[in-house]
């Protein structure tokens, strides 16, 4: 069989070559998606903590990977009743529109702050502040 990114004499690809190759591989690869009666594990999916909610970030941005990050280790160590969140002005300031925990917001480069004094009023919670570099080294050490 030749490949499928052949050469006609002009040297353009030969567009049936690779119409074969995408029918044949589609025929092979989505059987499950044809035949019901297959069972999958599903082996990944979105936390208990993580709202259903589009991420309104920057292409490129770190926040939705970090969010889902959080919510992960908050699902896993089973504390998301007892879990205070604490953001900062800026980007990061609509968190709870994600978090499906407790939030609460702090003025810029106060998130530690703020967090500490909810964790002293609260001692039986669990208090993360959740800042970007801005925030936190360069406005939150002003």
């Amino acid at each position: 069989m030749r490949p499928f990114f052949t050469e006609d004499r002009a040297g353009d690809s030969n567009p049936v070559e690779l119409t074969r190759f995408i029918e044949h591989h589609t025929k092979n690869t989505w059987t499950a998606e044809r035949n019901k009666d297959v069972m999958m594990k599903k082996v990944f999916g979105r936390p208990q903590s993580l709202k259903d909610n589009a991420f309104h970030y920057c292409a490129g941005c770190g926040h939705s990977i970090t969010h889902r990050l959080i919510a992960e280790v908050i699902d896993e160590l089973d504390i998301r009743g007892r879990t205070i969140g604490v953001p900062p002005a800026g980007c990061a300031v609509i968190a709870y529109n994600y978090f499906d925990i407790d939030m609460l917001e702090s003025p810029h480069g106060r998130g530690c702050a703020v967090a500490t004094g909810v964790k002293r009023t609260l001692p039986d919670r669990i208090v993360f502040s959740y800042q970007g570099d801005g925030d936190l080294a360069a406005i939150g050490t002003a």
